[in-house]
Parts: C-alpha cells; sequence; structure tokens
C-alpha cells in the first residue's frame, strides 16, 4: 500500500478532534521507505490542523477524495529544509509528469511557489 497509487487521502484533526479529509499528491523519496511526502500552501487549513495536532489517518483514495483502501494512523511533521524540499518536487514532477508541470506554471504565474511548504508522513509499515 502507498507504492504507486497516485492519491492518498489525508486526515487532519481540528482542535474539537473532527477529521478534514484531503486528497493529496505524495511521494516517496530513495532511502526513505517509511516517508511520505506532500506539499502545500504554507498557509492552509492543513498545516494550521498539524501544528495542533500531530496525529493524522491516510488512506489510498480516488482523485475526488473517496477511500480505496483501509485508513492508517500515522505521525506527520512538517518540514522547511529547502534540500527536501527540492527533492519532493523533484519526484513530484517525475510522479505527476505534465499535471506537476501545469501546477508549477500556475504557481509562478501567481508568484505562489515560495509559499509552499512540505508534510512528512511516518508510517510505522507499509
Amino acid at each position: 500500500m502507498f507504492r504507486h497509487e497516485p492519491y492518498i487521502n489525508l486526515r487532519t484533526f481540528r482542535k474539537d478532534l473532527r477529521g478534514v479529509d484531503t486528497p493529496v499528491w505524495f511521494v516517496r523519496l530513495q532511502g526513505q521507505s517509511k516517508t511520505l511526502y506532500v506539499f502545500t500552501n504554507k498557509f492552509s487549513g492543513k498545516l494550521k490542523r498539524i501544528k495542533n495536532n500531530n496525529i493524522a489517518e491516510i488512506c489510498v483514495c480516488d482523485f475526488k477524495g473517496k477511500a480505496t483502501s483501509d485508513w492508517v494512523k500515522t505521525k506527520i511533521t512538517t518540514s522547511t529544509d529547502f534540500v527536501v524540499y527540492s527533492k519532493v518536487i523533484d519526484a513530484c514532477k517525475k510522479k505527476y509528469g505534465w499535471k506537476m508541470h501545469i501546477l508549477n506554471f500556475f504557481s509562478e504565474l501567481f508568484n505562489r511557489r515560495m509559499d509552499r511548504a512540505i508534510i512528512e508522513i511516518h508510517l510505522k509499515s507499509d
């Protein structure tokens, strides 16, 4: 699970512990078999919720977010390491191809590329 699927659903939790599901792209970096990486806007609700509670759940999903596997509990952290950021973006370009290039084009057009943050999803087992 979580090897070649294009999307995962990331469930983060509000302060009142209600879950918020968000379908996201994800990648693995070479040598990091127990960690999935997601990029998002650094002002997103996901990051605010992660700062309050680093426990999350993930599952494989379709592009609309419909779960296609069981939910797995996990811990998540954020990263500001530019080297990790660069590797994640490069891995997304390889995995998502033209979709990632279009996203980058519009991010550049609207001056949003520097507003990205990395989420690290730490798996217990795979």
